[in-house]
């Protein structure tokens, strides 16, 4: 069986939590990341199949994450 990998990314660790606890009770694999800097670079090294980002501010910091994704 082929598990889905999937790249959580936030900074508040409540949202660990809750997304971990119910990712991992779905079967994915997970790697966690408490900040953006750290998810960009992720990306970088490591194959995902999809990516749960925080928004962040109201500035959208979890962007990053995003446009990073989608150029590779």
């Amino acid at each position: 069986m082929n598990t889905r990998r999937v790249l959580l990314v936030c900074d508040d660790l409540r949202e660990f939590s809750f997304y971990g606890g119910m990712l991992s009770a779905l079967g994915y694999d997970f790697v966690m990341c408490a900040s953006f800097a750290e998810g960009a670079r992720q990306i970088e090294t490591e194959d995902f199949d999809f990516a749960i980002v925080s928004q962040g501010s109201a500035g959208f910091e979890g962007r990053c994450v995003l446009e990073r994704a989608a150029e590779r």
